[in-house]
């Protein structure tokens, strides 16, 4: 009803809401760098990163790893560590991956389980239709 309908559109609007903010800091990274090969990069797989936030967002519930990723990245780079702040990159890339991948995985499964409802009621429709 409502109730259901409302609850998903918050949902929705939050996921909207958390791929932004996760495109927003990828952005402002890298033009903080100032690096145009960095940019260029960026350029030319934002929409391929945006696709992907935003799938995860909606298999995943909403997780606050991505921001805090994000926030260790920052406090990292703050305090002029490199170091640091390369690890974590590295594994905010793999999180990400992992994500995409397990959304990917549940989105497939998803359709093979539709199939196989749709072809369940194929077979009992035929069967309705024979007897």
């Amino acid at each position: 009803g409502n109730a259901v309908r409302l609850v998903r559109t918050r949902h929705e609007n939050a996921a909207t809401l958390q791929v932004e903010i996760d495109l927003t800091f990828h952005e402002r990274i890298y033009q903080a760098a100032d690096h145009s090969r960095m940019r260029a990069i960026w350029n030319s797989i934002r929409t391929q990163t945006q696709l992907l936030i935003g799938l995860t967002s909606k298999t995943h519930a909403m997780s606050d790893q991505p921001m805090k990723l994000h926030q260790s990245i920052l406090d990292a780079l703050r305090g002029r560590d490199l170091e640091t702040a390369e690890e974590i990159l590295h594994e905010h890339i793999v999180d990400g991956q992992q994500r995409a991948l397990r959304s990917l995985k549940l989105i497939r499964a998803s359709r093979v389980e539709q199939e196989q409802v749709e072809i369940e009621e194929e077979k009992d429709d035929f069967l309705a239709d024979q007897f």
